[in-house]
């Protein structure tokens, strides 16, 4: 669908019939003839990123893009050597009052791209001497990180996700207003992770990391976050429409986009409190991100000294080898060969992304105020407008896809397999929710693999070839993938782009592998369900037919308590089931009390399993004991595996752990 757009090179005279009535019925004012004629560019000579081609590209661009993902308003600002080249608003900032998005005017919430404010105010304090980014964080806090091996964590490891922290999502966002005025370090305190990987040694995405950072600007500084980020990188800069502060400023309130699931929903949803401020709190405008986008690519100008901004934008930790990685709190991102340093960023309503591209002295920010539905949603939307514009204006060759390395079916066979999130929750049951999205890879018969990276515009997973040992490209794209390797040749772990950078995935321990696993339990449930619903099936039956219960004695006992045994098994996994379901379906549902009190009450409620596993092996000793058929004997040890099995998922999954830090 929206692949068709790259490189979209088309006539200003298609584009001028498309955008008229895309921006009509996206809520655009319709431009004039005056404006068509100024927007005017030769459709023969190569595209350039001036304000001419940039917005007559853009007004045939992004109405299309979000009419078709389902989105209901967008803003697009994009520099060139310190100047506003494009500031364009699409479709609209208020669905039920069809008020149109304003460029210049309308607040959004960039999400994670909050935290390169936070990663900027670090490095200033690094080069004002106050943060060494190799200390103990401990240095600087009023609490501790307990070390992990003895290690403890550095900034310099906050700055590149390499701190080991498992996710963390309890109070991660709020719907309640007071939530804004919970301190900083109240949060951080009450919220310490489980740490999972040894510091500086696997890259996983860490928001507690982040807030902690700011944390110690706090510190350090003697200023609140949200003051130091105003005093020192909004006033200096003229970011007059931006603030951390929550809730929203009533000043601000009249320009607030409302954010939405998707068009088709319309209904939009209350503001976004993150406690974790400094991790994804900024509400700013397209103009205002122009602003700090310059400053950036004008080797920090008007934030920091000239060397402070290499040392930030030129640091890679490359943790996998030929893929993207981390750079002190910027990541690389991978198009038409270009150096790009980006951040994306996600609240539960907005999408965004912030691209410099350092050698062009070119900065593109885009955000949208929903998540989309269909087969390309705003996440991968705006992956897909940032290919579409390197492709429009710095065009590269791609070399042909090659032949399968020699190596191929080895590597291959050595990289199949199931692999976690190294973003994962590991400690607390919330790691069934990132069982069930493992990746699994497969290898082909030439020794190609199928199934890990976001998948293709069209839903289909990408297709990856050896091109080098240990390191295969998707087929028809620039995106890598890699392996980690241990001292006896097996892989631990792969990166793909484009989230290499610090969500790469782990091997996933046989236990628990979903290729294992996942076939196992629907076995055991199959089981199960057929042993509950044979018990009134029988019963009406012999009821219908006016027949005796035909079992006495053990094999009574036998017949009774295997369905109760399975009943006892299902019900505790349905239970985990819907606490989960309801736990994911809003972010918002993991702050306040009640998500506590459920654990509680599924933990208490552990013992379900137990009882299922002792019935069925009571059963089947009652069974083998009393006259009985070979069928209902064999059917009494596939209840009792069943039940094991749902033990052992239950296990595995943390079920038993009393865990209330997720």
């Amino acid at each position: 669908m929206l692949s068709k757009l790259k490189g979209w090179a088309a006539p200003v005279a298609a584009l001028t019939l498309l955008s008229l009535g895309a921006l009509q019925a996206s809520g655009q004012v319709a431009p004039t003839p005056e404006q068509i004629q100024e927007t005017a560019v030769d459709p023969a000579a190569p595209p350039q990123v001036t304000s001419n081609d940039v917005n007559a590209w853009l007004d045939g661009f992004m109405p299309y893009a979000i009419s078709n993902a389902d989105i209901a308003g967008a803003v697009v600002t994009i520099v060139r050597d310190g100047q506003i080249v494009a500031n364009r608003g699409y479709g609209f900032s208020n669905l039920e009052t069809r008020t149109p998005v304003d460029p210049d005017t309308t607040l959004f919430r960039p999400g994670s791209i909050s935290k390169l404010f936070t990663w900027t105010a670090v490095m200033q304090q690094v080069e004002a001497g106050r943060i060494d980014l190799d200390a103990d964080i401990n240095t600087y806090i009023d609490f501790e990180i307990p070390a992990y091996e003895g290690q403890p964590i550095t900034m310099r490891q906050i700055m590149t996700h390499t701190t080991g922290f498992e996710e963390v999502i309890r109070d991660l966002i709020s719907s309640d207003p007071a939530s804004g005025g919970i301190a900083l370090g109240d949060y951080l305190k009450n919220h310490v992770p489980a740490r999972i990987y040894p510091p500086g040694t696997m890259p996983a995405y860490s928001n507690y990391a982040t807030a902690l950072a700011g944390y110690v600007v706090e510190r350090v500084s003697g200023e609140t976050f949200a003051d130091y980020i105003h005093a020192h990188i909004f006033q200096p800069l003229g970011m007059q429409h931006s603030t951390f502060v929550q809730p929203l400023p009533e000043a601000m309130n009249a320009t607030m986009s409302g954010g939405y699931k998707n068009v088709a929903d319309g209904e939009a949803q209350l503001f976004e409190i993150i406690p974790a401020a400094p991790a994804g709190s900024l509400t700013t405008t397209g103009p205002d991100m122009a602003l700090f986008m310059s400053a950036h690519l004008n080797d920090g100008a008007g934030l920091m000294s000239p060397e402070t901004a290499r040392l930030m934008h030129e640091t890679i930790d490359q943790q996998f080898p030929a893929v993207n990685a981390m750079a002190l709190g910027f990541y690389q991102e991978n198009y038409g060969g270009q150096r790009i340093l980006a951040h994306g960023g996600d609240t539960q309503w907005f999408h965004s992304n912030l691209s410099l591209l350092m050698d062009q002295n070119v900065g593109v920010y885009v955000s949208f105020n929903s998540g989309g539905g269909g087969s390309l949603g705003a996440t991968l939307l705006r992956w897909e407008f940032m290919s579409a514009f390197v492709n429009r204006y710095y065009p590269s060759e791609r070399a042909p896809d090659g032949e399968p390395l020699a190596t191929a079916l080895e590597h291959g066979a050595a990289v199949a397999g199931d692999y976690d999130s190294a973003r994962r929750s590991e400690t607390s049951p919330l790691l069934a929710a990132y069982f069930l999205g493992q990746t699994t890879v497969s290898m082909l018969p030439n020794g190609d693999l199928v199934g890990p990276g976001l998948p293709d515009v069209n839903g289909q997973p990408k297709h990856w070839r050896e091109v080098e040992p240990w390191v295969w490209q998707a087929l028809g794209s620039d995106e890598r993938m890699s392996a980690r390797v241990d001292e006896n040749g097996v892989v631990t772990a792969i990166a793909f782009e484009p989230l290499s950078f610090a969500i790469p995935s782990t091997r996933a321990p046989w236990y628990r592998s979903k290729s294992l696993l996942l076939p196992l339990f629907g076995a055991a449930l199959g089981v199960l369900l057929l042993t509950l619903l044979s018990w009134p099936i029988r019963a009406l039956a012999r009821r219908a037919f006016k027949t005796p219960f035909p079992y006495e004695g053990g094999r009574a006992t036998a017949h009774r308590l295997a369905p109760v045994a399975s009943l006892l098994a299902v019900g505790y996994i349905g239970a985990w089931f819907a606490f989960v379901m309801w736990l994911m379906e809003s972010l918002t549902s993991n702050s306040g009390n009640t998500a506590p009190t459920l654990l509680t009450v599924l933990y208490v409620a552990g013992l379900l399993p137990i009882l299922a596993v002792a019935g069925a092996a009571f059963a089947n000793v009652s069974l083998w004991r009393a006259p009985s058929t070979w069928f209902a004997k064999i059917w009494g040890l596939l209840v009792l595996l069943s039940a094991l099995v749902i033990l052992w998922f239950a296990l595995v999954m943390n079920f038993f752990s009393f865990a209330y830090s997720y």
